[in-house]
């Protein structure tokens, strides 16, 4: 058993025979009766999707204003916050040089 030693080969043909696999495509009747079915549901989505759009466009609307009264109410509140911290540092200042 060396590492150059032949051994011969020899083909034998399989016991049982392969199984053999048929595949018939199928006609056209399935086909159009899928796309028919498909385009029915794509129409009830459509409609779902059309029906939430409009909802959620209201609710835009009013997202967007409760949206721009919060920004209003934040720009107020920096503004105070501003004027009272500037009012502490005068009189932290005045009680210095008192």
């Amino acid at each position: 058993m060396g590492k150059h030693d032949k051994t011969e080969f020899r083909w034998t043909t399989p016991a049982v025979e392969p199984e053999k696999i048929s595949y018939d495509p199928p006609k056209d009747e399935y086909y159009k009766a899928r796309i028919t079915t498909l385009e029915k549901e794509n129409r009830k989505l459509r409609e779902e999707l059309d029906k939430r759009a409009s909802w959620y466009g209201t609710g835009k609307d009013a997202f967007e204003e409760k949206l721009n009264e919060l920004h209003d109410e934040n720009a107020k509140l920096c503004e105070e916050n501003w004027k009272l911290r500037n009012a502490l540092i005068r009189e932290a200042i005045r009680d210095v040089e008192v």
